[in-house]
C-alpha cells in the first residue's frame, strides 16, 4: 500500500510505436478527490535514427503537428545539431516528438493528458510552497 500522502508513480516497459523499438516510461497521479491513480503522461525515448518514420507515422494518423520548432544543442566538445520538435495538441492531450533527448543517440516521445498534468502541477507548487515555509 502506498503512503497516503503520495502524489504520483512511475512504471517502466518496452514497446514499438510504428515498428520502432521504445522504452516507455508511465506517470499516474492521485487525483486529491480520488481514491485510485491515473494516468497522466507516457514518454519514452528510442533511437534517433527513427525520427523521422515516428513523425511520418504520427502526421499521418494525427494529421498535421500543431507546431514544428528547432533549436541548436550543442555538447561539452563545441558540436552543434539541430534539434526538432514536433508536437500535436488538441484540448486535452499533446503529443510531443524531439529528434534529441537527453543523449545524442536518443529521441524523446510524450503525451501528456492536460487536465491532470495541470492537477500536478498544483499539487506541487502547493508542496513547495509549504516546504519553503519551512526554510
Amino acid at each position: 500500500m502506498l503512503p497516503p500522502k503520495k502524489v504520483m508513480q512511475t512504471s517502466e516497459m518496452r514497446l514499438t510505436l510504428a515498428d520502432i523499438p521504445v522504452k516507455m516510461k508511465f506517470y499516474f497521479i492521485k487525483p486529491e478527490s480520488k481514491n485510485e491513480y491515473y494516468l497522466y503522461e507516457i514518454s519514452g525515448t528510442a533511437l534517433n535514427m527513427y525520427f523521422e518514420k515516428l513523425r511520418d507515422a504520427y502526421t499521418s494518423k494525427f494529421g498535421s503537428p500543431a507546431d514544428t520548432s528547432t533549436e541548436i544543442l550543442q555538447n561539452r566538445l563545441g558540436a552543434q545539431y539541430e534539434n526538432i520538435i514536433v508536437s500535436w495538441e488538441n484540448d486535452i492531450s499533446s503529443i510531443k516528438l524531439e529528434k534529441y533527448h537527453g543523449e545524442i543517440d536518443k529521441m524523446g516521445v510524450s503525451y501528456v493528458l492536460k487536465p491532470l498534468n495541470t492537477e500536478l502541477m498544483k499539487r506541487l507548487n502547493e508542496l513547495s510552497e509549504g516546504n519553503a515555509d519551512k526554510l
